[in-house]
């Protein structure tokens, strides 16, 4: 759903949420732009598109500065709240390995 370049940047952004107010703006920026576009074959927005089963705010999110899992916590439900918003017929996931918080302990 997103080009190369706007991968990178979602990537970078999401790298410095523990640190940067300004990388919410940022997410939220691309989230939208992708998540109202339209596809140009079908002409369906990514939201109502029928075929599309999930969207994901981040493949393995990660915050070294904060290994209780705090920080990750407070950021998906943001950005989940924000991206339900925008689109609440579509699952979404967070992409987590499956360890954060108490578990890496």
């Amino acid at each position: 759903m997103c080009s190369g370049l706007e991968m990178q940047e979602h990537r970078l952004i999401v790298m410095m949420i523990s640190t940067q107010i300004q990388c919410s703006k940022g997410i939220t920026r691309i989230m939208s732009r992708v998540i109202t576009r339209f596809n140009t074959i079908t002409g369906i927005a990514y939201r109502d598109d029928p075929t599309i089963m999930a969207s994901g705010l981040m493949n393995e999110p990660r915050c070294q500065v904060d290994y209780s899992g705090r920080t990750i916590t407070a950021w998906v439900q943001e950005m989940a709240t924000y991206v339900k918003a925008l689109d609440g017929k579509h699952l979404l996931e967070i992409g987590m390995e499956g360890f954060y918080g108490d578990s890496l302990l």
